[in-house]
């Protein structure tokens, strides 16, 4: 499962540039499965969550690899939002030794 090039461009943040954090939306973003509702969205969501993470161990093993570039993620939310859990799920099949946590 690859992520669509608009979301992909909704979160990327270039070489040098600042975040933005700020001026970023956190209600809403492209992905199909924000756009579904009830059961069917949450399936979507644990098949795409499968997906990215099987993607994400194997993008680990190549930055490892190639020890040129790096890949930053931010978590965004209020207290008791949900970080934690989401972190939990998402980085389930990555590597701890080549992670940095901040």
């Amino acid at each position: 499962m690859r992520l669509d090039r608009s979301v992909v461009e909704e979160m990327r943040v270039g070489p040098g540039r600042p975040a933005g954090l700020s001026q970023r939306g956190t209600a809403s973003t492209t992905a199909r499965w924000s756009a579904s509702s009830g059961a069917h969205r949450k399936e979507i969501a644990e098949q795409d969550l499968s997906s990215f993470v099987s993607e994400l161990q194997s993008a680990q093993e190549l930055l490892w690899a190639s020890d040129t570039y790096a890949l930053l993620v931010i978590v965004q939310a209020m207290d008791a939002a949900g970080k934690d859990g989401t972190i939990k799920h998402v980085m389930s099949g990555v590597n701890p030794q080549g992670c940095q946590v901040t």
